[in-house]
């Protein structure tokens, strides 16, 4: 495809995303009815989409009241302005065309507002705007992030990194490193996490690699890794999952521990379930699975608590939930958390041990969820809290380790 054709179809699929569904779905379902794009074109169509999504607000601002023929386009031109202008705007002429799938030519009104140098984002001063988030969030997000909002902020519009995390149940790290090599792939080690790989090219054939279908690896954010290693666990001892989804907590224990720990999954969605089993099955890791009737009367020394939440960790990752998020969602989660809390909580042995996570950056969803909890239930106490922020490197998690006195 021309360079004009893609920011075209980008622009198609951007329309649809901001003016009725803002899903992945849509961006799937335009690769499957375009079966023309090649898979170099999908990918670039892609990472145009993303980089708007993460940037949503700062690249709509400039067209605020002004002449516009679509969110989807005005995104697309702001996005070339950002990436391809020069002073004159004469190097976007390579990214339009006369004929039906390439982009329409600029209209004067549009290059005069693209040619507005007050519009720039070092300009602006609204942060939500800036930043590119929802205004709702505004107070919450700077209260949460304290010194560190702006840097973490400014790092969640741009991409995220890929990592991976060897199955130590069948291969340590140096020998992966070296096999992924071998394929050509460049990796980088994690000093802070001897498991974690960073990718650094070809990111989207490390599915195809033979290495990953015979289970010597798993794609895991570096946050969620970072998570993993601090739920502090010994030999021996029972632990649940108990909001367990895709099971990426569970497996890098089974990994960490080479199976010898006794590992348990549950998800109320137990359909939520198929992948990690299939998962679990392809890294050798001994899990086993609960339902409601077998979860019931048991106890354990440990339960991980993964729990819903805003995903606002994520937003480089996946900032389509960053813009269909409501403060009502908010409220509905927190009350969610809070009652899975309540609810685990007789699942937990005496002396043992609850891991609360969230991959939110919001107090609201962490640390006031936590307090609420402890409040009504004195047989708790607080051991140790952390948030591992995105300026280490992945995603951004909240962990709360609670004990059981009683």
């Amino acid at each position: 495809m021309r360079p004009s054709a893609q920011f075209r179809s980008a622009q198609e699929i951007l329309e649809t995303l901001v003016s009725s569904e803002m899903s992945l779905k849509v961006l799937i379902n335009w690769g499957r009815q375009n079966r023309f794009a090649g898979s170099k074109d999908r990918r670039k169509i892609r990472d145009i989409v993303y980089y708007c999504l993460r940037n949503k607000r700062y690249l709509l601002h400039r067209w605020s009241n002004k002449e516009s023929k679509g969110d989807g386009r005005n995104l697309v031109l702001s996005f070339l302005y950002d990436h391809y202008h020069n002073d004159h705007l004469t190097d976007f002429n390579i990214f339009f065309g006369s004929r039906d799938f390439d982009l329409q030519l600029l209209s004067d009104t549009e290059r005069n507002i693209l040619s507005n140098k007050s519009l720039k984002r070092e300009a602006i001063r609204e942060d939500p705007v800036k930043y590119s988030y929802p205004d709702f969030l505004d107070k919450s997000l700077k209260r949460s992030l304290g010194k560190d909002f702006s840097k973490i902020m400014e790092l969640f519009l741009k991409r995220a990194s890929v990592f991976i995390r060897a199955n130590k149940i069948k291969i340590s790290t140096k020998d992966l490193t070296s096999k992924l090599k071998a394929e050509g792939f460049e990796i980088e080690p994690q000093i802070k996490n001897r498991d974690a790989l960073k990718v650094l090219n070809a990111s989207n054939k490390l599915k195809l690699s033979k290495h990953f279908s015979e289970g010597l690896f798993e794609f895991q954010d570096l946050g969620s890794q970072q998570v993993v290693n601090n739920i502090v666990v010994k030999e021996g001892m029972s632990i649940l999952d108990f909001c367990a989804g895709g099971g990426g907590k569970s497996l890098a224990l089974a990994s960490h521990f080479s199976n010898n720990i006794e590992l348990y999954a549950y998800d109320l969605n137990s359909s939520r379930l198929k992948p990690f089993k299939i998962r679990a099955k392809r890294a050798c890791a001994k899990i086993k699975f609960l339902d409601d009737r077998m979860l019931f009367g048991k106890s354990f020394d440990a339960v991980i608590v993964d729990a819903p939440c805003s995903g606002s960790g994520t937003w480089r990752r996946d900032p389509f939930t960053k813009w269909n998020l409501t403060l009502s969602e908010i409220n509905k989660l927190t009350e969610i958390q809070y009652s899975i809390l309540n609810q685990v909580a007789s699942y937990v042995n005496k002396s043992g041990l609850i891991f609360y996570i969230t991959c939110s950056l919001l107090d609201e969803e962490n640390g006031e969820v936590i307090s609420r909890f402890l409040k009504n239930n004195n047989d708790y106490c607080l051991e140790r809290e952390q948030f591992i922020s995105p300026l280490e490197g992945g995603d951004g998690f909240f962990l709360s380790i609670l004990k059981k006195n009683k």
